[in-house]
């Protein structure tokens, strides 16, 4: 299984333990998990453009 983690990484202690716990007890559930990260501050740049949001969830759900 692999799951696309999109936050705010590396900007402030709470929403990075957030995010840390969170991996953590889904890694307990099914320790296979593969966990790809990606920053929210990268995703805003998208824009509110649906056809770019869309595009950039198809090309993560297909890369292996």
């Amino acid at each position: 299984m692999k799951i696309l983690q999109i936050g705010a990484f590396n900007r402030n202690i709470g929403d990075s333990i957030a995010l840390v716990n969170a991996r953590r007890c889904w890694s307990h559930v099914n320790p296979d998990i593969k966990w790809e990260t990606y920053d929210i501050g990268n995703f805003w740049q998208l824009g509110l453009e649906k056809k770019a949001t869309i595009d950039f969830f198809n090309k993560a759900k297909k890369e292996e």
